[in-house]
């Protein structure tokens, strides 16, 4: 967040704006089984069928235009109401 902030200064966008919607974007993590412990935890259970890295990539396709979208209307419409 802090370099975030810091670009956002120097590119005369709102730094709060900018801190939120990176830290919504951070909260993207099942693209890779690496990503986040609950994914990699579940990603190898012997003697059970789990998901496998081309089913998080599906996923991801799926859910980053969306996760973009709800980030961007968030950004232009809800915080401005909230004072940021």
């Amino acid at each position: 967040v802090p370099l975030v902030v810091a670009a956002a200064v120097g590119a005369g966008v709102n730094p709060v704006t900018a801190a939120l919607a990176s830290t919504a974007a951070a909260g993207f993590c099942h693209t890779l089984p690496s990503s986040a412990k609950p994914v990699a935890l579940f990603a190898d259970v012997p003697d059970t069928p789990t998901y496998t890295p081309r089913d998080l990539l599906r996923l991801s396709a799926f859910l980053a235009p969306l996760s973009a979208a709800l980030v961007l209307v968030f950004a232009l419409a809800v915080w401005p109401l909230l004072g940021v």
